[in-house]
């Protein structure tokens, strides 16, 4: 059954489409398996346009994969092609959890988490901002992540961090991770993703999220109004107050201006506070709960086919990264949360041109007594050269000459 599945499932590249994972700005994501062969990698995330004429998001899409190939650190997803007629772009997949279900996880008083742990966490995720600020993008610019929060900061296993969207195209930011300035309307900066990084600290040391129980979260967004949390977390640890308090300050220019003066001062406050860590630990505790965590982890169908397309002309794989796309409150509420993905129906045209394809009768056998095409192939030469024999010949005769003259004569 399970091979059936596999032929009858849709193929981008040299992988099958295998379960849904989110669905963003008329795009699909899509979990994917290599059915045949060894070369890794094994399992994708595959990033799909619903329409693959739709010029934005197809260049949407394109810069994506332009931006992930531009970057190679184990904190970041890596891109593995690009299907420009198919308007998908395979990148790595991450099993494990997302930093949201810790933090619901937490709040549900199934899983607690460490000062300890929490500050490691928001390091590895500020070496990875580093490496890709320090990269020239697609765009000529440096690149930016712009939507940073704990959907897409993944928990692995195996205990690695992976920071994911970076050069996706999102539907809004949660106003608890979004800086004035972006609040505001400013485009995003470096500067804008240190703001989101110590809000998501702030987050995962108190247990609550900045704006909570707020009149109007938006307008507290745009003033950058954090004193009620930031002095909570100074009066609980007072080694943290001077770098988040820099990091979370309403005017970007009096942030951290190098990435690495912010990992010196978040590295020496880890120091000071001490504590064990265990990243896997909390992970595997997470999953023990993934049944329970539906606020953040909704239901999806295992495969939400999209239409079958007509037959297109080759396309060129590059061998050179899941970004859910789902979020959480955004910023623009004229913008509704992400809907779960209906199943999209076959039109009546495209199931007859399927069954069609499916009667086409199989290739006649090759003949294999057809007279050959062109001039016939030369003679095989033979094994060895004349030249080579005779030198074989006078090798073994000098062979045999020094033996003789060592047993009778020495």
């Amino acid at each position: 059954m399970e091979s059936c599945t596999v032929k009858s499932a849709r193929r981008i590249g040299p992988f099958v489409l295998a379960e849904t994972l989110g669905e963003g700005r008329g795009t699909v994501l899509y979990r994917a398996i290599r059915p045949e062969g060894t070369r890794p990698p094994r399992e994708v995330c595959i990033r799909i346009a619903r329409d693959p004429t739709d010029s934005i998001t197809t260049e949407r899409i394109r810069t994506e994969y332009e931006t992930l190939r531009a970057m190679d650190n184990p904190r970041l997803p890596k891109a593995y092609g690009h299907y420009a007629d198919e308007g998908a772009l395979a990148m790595s997949y991450f099993s494990g959890a997302t930093l949201a279900d810790a933090l619901q996880a937490r709040q549900d008083n199934l899983v607690p988490i460490a000062v300890s742990t929490a500050l490691d966490i928001i390091i590895e995720v500020a070496h990875g901002l580093r490496h890709g600020h320090s990269i020239i993008g697609p765009t000529g610019q440096r690149i930016i992540h712009g939507h940073l929060g704990p959907q897409r900061i993944r928990l692995t296993p195996s205990g690695e961090i992976v920071i994911v969207g970076f050069g996706a195209h999102t539907k809004g930011r949660h106003p608890a991770y979004t800086a004035p300035e972006v609040a505001r309307g400013e485009p995003a900066t470096i500067l804008s993703d240190q703001w989101a990084l110590g809000a998501i600290l702030v987050e995962l040391v108190l247990g609550e999220r900045l704006y909570t129980h707020v009149p109007s979260p938006l307008d507290s967004s745009c003033a950058g109004d954090v004193e009620r949390w930031v002095g909570r977390l100074a009066a609980d640890y007072p080694d943290l107050e001077s770098p988040v308090r820099t990091m979370l300050a309403p005017n970007p220019a009096d942030r951290f201006a190098r990435a690495h003066d912010l990992l010196k001062e978040l590295l020496a406050a880890s120091r000071r506070i001490g504590g064990t860590v265990n990243r896997r630990h909390l992970t595997s505790r997470v999953l023990v709960h993934a049944d329970k965590l539906s606020k953040v982890r909704p239901p999806r169908d295992p495969l939400a086919p999209l239409p079958i397309q007509p037959p297109r002309r080759a396309i060129q794989f590059e061998s050179v990264h899941p970004a859910d796309e789902r979020t959480e409150p955004i910023m623009d509420p004229g913008i509704g949360h992400d809907k779960e993905l209906d199943p999209v129906p076959i039109p009546v045209q495209q199931q007859e041109w399927f069954d069609e394809i499916q009667e086409i009768p199989p290739m006649p056998a090759l003949n294999l007594d057809m007279e050959p095409i062109g001039p016939p192939a030369p003679e095989p030469a033979p094994p060895f050269l004349p030249s080579e024999v005779a030198g074989m010949a006078l090798g073994s005769m000098m062979v045999m000459l020094g033996v003789t003259y060592v047993f009778w004569v020495l």
